[in-house]
């Protein structure tokens, strides 16, 4: 997986259109990326960590992917000016490294 260029960026094609469809997911990869616990993101979310466990599964089956390693990779491919902190909402622009114009 790591050393095919085309997967890679077709999982990261995935990543985004997942993340635009549910906004419920993208708050659990966000908490993810920052090394939070299913647990600990059920506590933050107010929701069961039986239902965190669920969405981490349907992420992962999503994405083809079975850790978060593999996870943080194709975030980073997805979103290369942030890397993994997902430091801006998906529908936005990815905001310029040179400042304003």
């Amino acid at each position: 997986m790591l050393n095919d260029p085309a997967l890679r960026l077709s999982r990261a094609a995935n990543l985004r259109a997942m993340l635009l469809r549910s906004p419920r997911k993208e708050e659990i990869v966000r908490l993810l990326c920052q090394g939070r616990t299913e647990a600990a993101i059920g506590r933050q979310l107010m929701i069961a960590t039986c239902t965190v466990h669920a969405h981490v599964a349907d992420i992962y089956d999503d994405l083809s992917v079975s850790d978060r390693l593999m996870l943080g990779i194709i975030i980073a491919d997805a979103f290369p000016a942030d890397g993994p902190s997902l430091a801006f909402k998906p529908s936005e622009s990815v905001p310029s490294r040179e400042g304003p114009s």
